[in-house]
């Protein structure tokens, strides 16, 4: 466990203060109480890139026929999926977390508070595909 002390600073599990110019984070997601506690201490924080994501829906059946190149699937081959890796001006735009054969469910993350996720079952049975797609957003889009 870390605990802030200062903005040049943190403690360890063990008490050990361990002091710096700068102290960087690797937070994650999730992490609104560490950002506040931050915030509440003064602590100068630097903005970076963030990838914004938006979960995609599709039919099954689509993707089955764009990857396999025939109108239906047919009963020996598995579902489809597939990747998106592109730049659009400068920017990575991708997919990721393809769920052949998923749906999209909502997730609660705090009170008042609902993401999307996708997800397969076991036999990727479903009539649907999805994923999330990703476009890199940079603090200057946010002024």
């Amino acid at each position: 466990m870390l605990k802030i002390i200062a903005c040049t600073g943190v403690m360890l599990s063990d008490t050990t203060i361990v002091e710096a110019e700068a102290v960087f984070l690797a937070t994650g997601h999730s992490a609104r109480e560490i950002y506040e506690l931050l915030y509440e201490k003064a602590c100068r924080l630097k903005q970076k890139r963030l990838p914004l994501e938006s979960g995609q829906e599709h039919p099954q059946t689509l993707i089955d026929s764009i990857q396999y190149n025939q109108p239906e699937r047919g009963p020996y081959l598995p579902p489809a999926s597939y990747t998106f890796v592109e730049q659009v001006e400068q920017r990575g735009v991708y997919s990721f977390c393809m769920c052949p054969g998923g749906i999209m469910v909502p997730a609660a993350t705090a009170p008042g508070e609902m993401v999307i996720n996708g997800m397969s079952p076991t036999k990727r049975n479903t009539k649907f595909a999805n994923s999330g797609m990703v476009v890199e957003i940079r603090p200057e889009d946010l002024n």
